[in-house]
C-alpha cells in the first residue's frame, strides 16, 4: 500500500502539468465522476454546496471539474513558505475559484457562499487544541475543527462528502459524490463533527493509497494523554542528546 500511495502521489504531482496547460476539453474528458444526481438535486432546489473534501492525491481536480460544469467555487488556504510554490499553486487553484488566505478568517468565504459560490471544505487538517473538539477517527482521538455543522447553519448550503482518486489502471481521475448530509446539522455538535469524520474514514477505507498519509492528523493529543506524555518526553530527550528511554 506505501508503494502503491508513492506511485500515486508522484502520478498526480506531475499530473498539474496536465491542469496547467491542456485545454478544458481535454481537462473534461480525463475524470470520470459518479454520484453528479446530487449534485444536480440540490443545484436545482437552490442550495449552495460546501463540498467535503479530504486530502487525498488528487484532491486539486474536483475544483477545476466544478467550475468546468459551471459552478462557482470557493476555499481558503495556508500560503505555502516557499514563494515560487506559493505562486504557482495559488494560480492553478485560482483556475478553481477564488481562494482566501486562512489567516484572514472565514468571513470572506461565508460571504461568498451567502452570495452564491460553492466552498471546498477540508476537514482532516489538525488547527491545534483551541479551536478543535476531540471526536474519534480511525479509533484514535483527534483535534477536529467543529467548523462544518456552523458553516452549513450559516449559510444554508449542504454539506456533499466526495472522494477524488487517480485509477492506475484506467489512467485517469475519479471523483466520487456521496448523498449530501442529512438531517444535517443536528442538535449535537459533537455527533455532527463525528458523522463527517467517519464519512471519510470510510472513503480512505475503500482506497486507502490515495491518502495524503504524511499530513499531521494526530499531531495534537487530548491533554494528559499518555501517548502525547511519551511523544513530548522522547522530544526532550532527543534534543538533550539522551538515548529513548526502554
Amino acid at each position: 500500500m506505501l508503494l502503491k500511495s508513492v506511485r500515486v502521489g508522484l502520478k498526480t504531482f506531475m499530473g498539474f502539468g496536465e491542469l496547467t496547460w491542456r485545454s478544458n476539453r481535454y481537462l473534461a474528458s480525463r475524470i470520470r465522476v459518479t454520484g453528479w444526481e446530487h449534485i444536480a438535486t440540490q443545484q436545482a432546489q437552490g442550495h449552495p454546496l460546501i463540498l467535503v473534501v479530504p486530502h487525498t492525491w488528487a484532491v486539486d481536480v474536483i475544483g477545476r471539474l466544478f467550475v468546468l460544469r459551471g459552478l462557482p467555487m470557493c476555499t481558503m488556504m495556508k500560503s505555502p513558505k516557499d514563494a515560487l510554490f506559493d505562486w504557482y499553486i495559488n494560480r492553478e487553484r485560482a483556475k478553481g475559484g477564488r481562494v482566501y488566505e486562512r489567516s484572514v478568517g472565514i468571513k470572506p468565504a461565508i460571504k461568498a457562499v451567502r452570495g452564491g459560490d460553492n466552498f471546498f471544505y477540508l476537514p482532516d487538517q489538525d488547527h491545534g487544541r483551541e479551536a478543535s473538539i476531540f471526536v474519534p477517527f480511525f479509533g484514535h482521538p483527534k483535534a477536529t475543527l467543529p467548523a462544518l455543522p456552523k458553516l452549513v447553519k450559516l449559510t444554508g448550503a449542504k454539506a456533499v462528502p466526495i472522494f477524488a482518486s487517480y485509477d492506475e489502471e484506467q489512467g485517469c481521475y475519479c471523483l466520487e459524490i456521496e448523498p449530501p448530509f442529512e438531517p444535517y446539522p443536528t442538535s449535537n455538535l459533537e455527533e455532527d463533527v463525528l458523522r463527517m469524520n467517519g464519512m471519510v474514514e470510510q472513503q480512505l477505507g475503500r482506497r486507502p493509497e490515495q491518502y495524503m498519509w504524511f499530513l499531521k492528523i494526530f499531531e495534537t493529543q487530548p491533554e494528559g494523554d499518555r501517548r502525547q506524555g511519551l511523544y513530548e518526553n522522547g522530544i526532550r530527550r532527543i534534543r538533550q542528546g539522551l538515548p529513548p528511554e526502554p
